[in-house]
């Protein structure tokens, strides 16, 4: 197929000449302006394609050349499409130089007929759209192109959406936030932290899990004396420095039924003092000592403590035992199965806890008060005997309860089997499930809910008949304050067993307490400083505690005034640096703002070291007394001298010394 007006060869499926823009079969175009207006009568489409007609053979008439030539120079010819009836946008031109004019040729697809845009036609950003002046049209449907508004339609039923998921998670909130639903939920959190902690004592205490036939103990502790302390030190005849201190490492080991330690001391002045003991045969009922002393006895030897030396074996007996019965008592039962257990046994007793009544009410303590609620639930007989049956059929189950038992000291369970000992338990649960109301009375617990929904418990009160025991600590802000207090018919007055107040969180307190005593004794004052709480309650206490005691308490210890005096003025402070595996911390006392001494200290727990035996021979025999007199006359007592007066002591008490116990030999 030829273009009839050009003369160019071109597809038979081609709707317009691709050389000249021709017209060359009778298929409607697409131009800018359609967009705007309505779709044509077909009495207007009619005139328009005479019209179209008339214009093409108008056009072809007046061209002659049958192709384009184009000059060097690249302007096209007299028959350049820009002269031709290509239809164009009504505001194109030729002038370009102001970009709000949007001005740009339109050209079509051969194939479609679709008019097609320059790229540069279309603005880049969101804000040209608002701008320009043309309207903008998506090339391949020819409709305007601009900022659509989303569909109101939509609007109304995402609100509705939103709000009913709100709704719904209200009432699912308001339901399971029942005064029963959130005293369980508060219990459980309860008992699930009780036994976090109490199993978090019992698993850092130093000695958990070690074994005492293979165990390391390494402490460590310095004492300095403070300018207050030379006033007390004179009246019973020492004359010390201030500033004097003295230095002490220890180290313990027990390996394969022996045992040894070296103590070494060293005041500020560099004197040193060491003992070295072993211990052989410790699981025996013939133990033997051996000390020495390098320092005292640089060429001699040491001193032999023999089995019947003062008929000592019951005591060394005494510390068997204790040494068995410290490693069976850490090692009873694992941390983890005692968290285990406790959750067990602890949630039995919560779980039946039911009929809880709500109410709203404030708190205070020293000063600080707290809008709390309340929920109350009565502990009747019903609750005890079902309470009874429970804890029955779990401990009759209980596998690890029994292997505790098992690993309890052997003094503790000689006389007493297993049954024997489930048994025992069963009727004390017996005689708590057949409690008539009468004997049980009024017992209700009610405790002090912070906030609307959550399980932060603020304190509790448990009524036993006309009698109350009341442990809360509201806050406020940053403030706090607590208060431990019985009363009731049992009482002539409310009485405050802790009572104070201060600031911060848990894992600072700071502030200060007031301690009573079951007799309404007043015990003293406590100081808190950047205090953990939370720490302290997992067995690993840091921060600052002090303690002051009150006359009172010191008048029913020593009974003696002006002792009682003396010391009530004292104040001992314990700054805690512990951490997993080892106690540290520094130990101070006042009287009044004088330093009375200080001192710092520090322990730690690992494998024993190595354990040698010692040798017999290079012992006196300290149940022979000419081996006494011989170990004696061995001593420096130049090194004992000096060390003596370092601490103040004077030399007519170190020669009364040699007199007594030195020389008597």
């Amino acid at each position: 197929m030829y273009c009839e007006n050009c003369g160019a060869r071109i597809d038979d499926d081609y709707i317009l000449c691709p050389r000249c823009g021709h017209r060359l079969k009778d298929v409607p175009l697409v131009s800018p302006e359609d967009t705007k207006k309505e779709e044509p009568s077909d009495e207007a489409e009619a005139n328009s394609e005479k019209d179209s007609a008339n214009d093409s053979s108008k056009e072809s008439s007046d061209s002659d050349a049958p192709v384009n030539e184009v000059s060097d120079s690249g302007a096209t010819s007299e028959n350049d499409t820009s002269k031709n009836d290509t239809p164009v946008n009504e505001n194109s031109g030729n002038d370009t130089s102001n970009s709000n004019d949007q001005s740009f040729e339109v050209s079509y697809d051969p194939m479609t007929g679709q008019p097609i845009y320059p790229v540069s036609s279309i603005p880049n950003d969101s804000n040209s759209f608002q701008n320009a002046d043309q309207p903008v049209f998506d090339p391949m449907t020819g409709e305007l192109i601009g900022h659509k508004k989303p569909p109101k339609k939509f609007i109304k039923p995402l609100i509705i959406a939103a709000v009913a998921a709100g709704a719904a998670c209200l009432a699912v909130t308001i339901f399971l936030n029942t005064p029963e639903r959130r005293f369980q939920r508060a219990m459980g959190r309860l008992v699930s932290d009780l036994s976090d902690d109490a199993s978090s004592i019992y698993g850092n205490n130093l000695f958990y899990g070690a074994d005492t036939q293979n165990v390391g103990v390494q402490a460590s502790g310095s004492l300095k004396a403070g300018d207050g302390l030379q006033n007390y030190l004179r009246l019973a005849g020492l004359d010390i420095d201030s500033g004097e201190s003295i230095s002490a490492k220890i180290s313990a080991n027990q390996k394969n039924g022996q045992a040894s330690t070296t103590a070494e001391f060293k005041t500020k002045q560099g004197n040193t003092f060491s003992i070295d003991g072993y211990i052989t045969d410790i699981d025996s009922s013939s133990p033997e000592i051996y000390l020495k002393s390098d320092e005292l006895n640089p060429d001699g030897k040491g001193l032999y403590l023999g089995p019947d030396l003062y008929n000592y074996d019951d005591s060394i007996s005494s510390l068997q035992d204790a040494n068995l019965d410290q490693q069976a008592l850490f090692n009873i039962i694992d941390k983890k199965t005692l968290n285990k257990e406790l959750k067990k046994y602890g949630t039995i007793a919560v779980k039946n806890l039911k009929d809880v009544e709500k109410s709203s009410t404030s708190i205070s303590a020293d000063g600080v008060t707290e809008k709390v609620t309340a929920l109350t639930v009565e502990l009747d007989r019903d609750y005890f005997d079902d309470l009874s049956n429970e804890l029955t059929d779990a401990i009759r189950d209980d596998k690890d309860l029994e292997e505790a038992f098992d690993n309890l000291p052997r003094d503790m369970t000689s006389d007493i089997s297993y049954d024997d000992f489930l048994d025992s338990i069963e009727d004390s649960l017996d005689s708590l499930g057949d409690l008539d109301s009468d004997e049980i009375g009024d017992i209700r617990l009610t405790l002090y809910m912070r906030g609307m929904f959550g399980t932060d418990i603020s304190g509790f009160m448990l009524e036993a008949d006309r009698d109350e025991f009341t442990c809360i600590m509201p806050r406020k802000w940053n403030k706090w304050g607590i208060s431990v207090s019985l009363d009731g018919d049992s009482y002539n007055r409310r009485y405050e067993m802790i009572e104070g107040s201060g600031k911060g969180r848990n894992s600072s307190l700071t502030g200060q307490l007031d301690i009573n005593s079951g007799t309404f004794t007043s015990i003293g004052e406590i100081d808190l400083k950047s205090f953990n709480l939370d720490s302290a309650l997992k067995g690993i206490p840091k921060g600052q505690i002090s303690y002051q005691p009150s006359r009172e308490i010191l008048n029913d210890m020593i009974y003696d005034e002006k002792t009682a005096r003396i010391l009530s003025n004292f104040t001992f402070a314990v700054d805690f640096k512990n951490s997993k595996n080892k106690i540290a911390f520094n130990l101070e006392v006042k009287d009044g703002d004088d330093l009375l001494a200080s001192g710092d200290f520090s322990m730690k727990q690992g494998k024993a070291g190595r354990v040698e035996s010692p040798d017999k021979n290079q012992y006196y025999d300290a149940s022979d007394s000419r081996d006494v007199s011989r170990y004696l006359s061995d001593l420096n007592t130049d090194s004992l001298e000096a060390i003596a007066k370092e601490f103040g002591v004077s030399n007519s008490a170190i020669e009364d010394f040699k007199d007594n116990y030195l020389y008597q030999y």
